[in-house]
């Protein structure tokens, strides 16, 4: 029986940095692979490795438990969000940049769709399209999110596919939040 996870690769972000030339620092914000198997962070969630592989997930620590992950960040004017999964989902998943005047919401809602929106009315767009136009791999296979500001204007991709943009109402914002909400785990 092959185990067939929900859980978090890494989460990288990259900021770009106008100092006369164009510069892009990245940040890993959570790798696995330099944490033991056993870790417990965030709320019900733990680092696992696969049996196989050795490779190290995040993944919730119950079958019947929700995970939800929060980490502190500093993101403003440009940057790239960038979080590896591998989700095989019923949905309930959400990513959540938080600022202190808007959020930037993805939330899949089902194992079929994707909503992208802010929650601020002032901000302009929202999207909601099926996760088939992305190329959604199920399975063990890794889907890659990025979530991006640039010159005022968020956007978000799966699988290097732009499902929408946001264009924010106040683009000087800095994000302090990043919450990933609704971690399944178990096998099948």
């Amino acid at each position: 029986m092959k185990n067939l996870r929900c859980c978090f690769i890494s989460i990288m972000v990259a900021a770009f940095l106008l100092l006369g030339n164009v510069a892009r620092a990245d940040t890993v914000l959570l790798n696995p692979a330099s944490l033991s198997a056993g870790t417990t962070l965030g709320e019900n969630l733990v680092v696992k490795a696969d049996e196989e592989t050795g490779e190290r997930y995040i993944t919730s620590s119950s079958p019947s438990r929700l995970g939800r992950l929060e980490i502190p960040v500093s993101l403003s004017t440009e940057f790239e969000l960038s979080i590896n999964v591998d989700w095989n989902f019923d949905g309930g998943q959400n990513i959540i940049l938080h600022s202190e005047k808007s959020e930037l919401i993805v939330r899949f809602s089902s194992n079929t769709w994707v909503i992208f929106s802010s929650n601020n009315r002032d901000d302009a767009g929202y999207a909601s399209s099926s996760l088939d136009g992305f190329s959604w791999q199920k399975g063990s296979i890794i889907n890659n999110l990025r979530l991006s500001l640039e010159t005022g204007v968020a956007s978000f991709h799966i699988n290097g596919v732009i499902v929408g943009e946001i264009t924010l109402n106040d683009p000087k914002l800095t994000f302090t939040n990043l919450v990933i909400s609704g971690i399944h785990g178990g096998n099948t």
